[in-house]
């Protein structure tokens, strides 16, 4: 086993890892990246609730030690990836449409929905956790950091938030194959004025939260990038 100290990246699922796990690989030299997978969104689980978020996330870092044999003193951080998926945006802005089969989530308009009164109540949970977590510094006593994509990863990387869920997997590998051995074009991207939000950690999150900021095409990401650029 590697003597370096491991970053774990917990995320929702396995496309945060094929869009990124060899770039972070790429650009992270002094520590291992290793990806935790939930198979889907903690934050929206009908049993997670404000008492037991923390608890839930500490589960999982528990069942990686486990899994791959090392110790908590072996991650020097975890970092928790999440979609916002518009959830702090006005009720004003969550339509109601049964024209659409799924949620349509639109850019400086809002969310278009057969269920608002479902969208409305995720939407309550879901924000209410999130206040929880990005102003927590530590999980399990490890160093933890909660970065978003907005109004998900596919909306950031693709300029699409609304990618059927069938071709996900394959977006991702694209995407991983368009920036291989071209970090830092990536890093351009992650940065550029058309995605990176502005200002220090808690400035992200407290813009995230305004308007129609959730919905509309947003990252803080960049912000665990900084002074990182690619090996020459």
């Amino acid at each position: 086993m590697s003597n370096k100290k491991v970053i774990l990246f917990f995320v929702e699922g396995i496309t945060e890892e094929i869009s990124l796990g060899s770039i972070l690989s790429e650009l992270i030299n002094d520590d291992q990246i290793k990806f935790q997978i939930y198979r889907g969104d903690i934050l929206t689980e009908y049993h997670t609730t404000q008492g037991n978020i923390k608890r839930k996330i500490g589960d999982e870092i528990n069942k990686f030690l486990a899994t791959e044999h090392y110790f908590k003193k072996d991650i020097t951080k975890v970092i928790h990836l999440i979609d916002t998926d518009g959830v702090f945006i006005g009720e004003d802005f969550i339509v109601q449409d049964f024209s659409i089969p799924k949620n349509l989530y639109l850019e400086d308009e809002g969310i278009k929905t057969r269920d608002v009164v479902g969208i409305t109540e995720r939407n309550k949970k879901k924000s209410q956790l999130i206040n929880i977590l990005y102003n927590a510094n530590k999980i399990n006593s490890i160093n933890y950091k909660m970065y978003y994509f907005s109004t998900n990863l596919e909306h950031v990387f693709h300029n699409d938030a609304n990618v059927p869920d069938s071709i996900k997997a394959d977006l991702a590998d694209d995407f991983s194959i368009k920036y291989y051995n071209k970090e830092s074009e990536f890093l351009d991207l992650i940065r550029s004025s058309q995605i990176a939000v502005i200002g220090n950690y808690k400035e992200t999150w407290r813009f995230i939260k305004k308007d129609l900021n959730s919905v509309n095409r947003n990252s803080n990401l960049h912000l665990f990038f900084k002074n990182k650029e690619p090996v020459t």
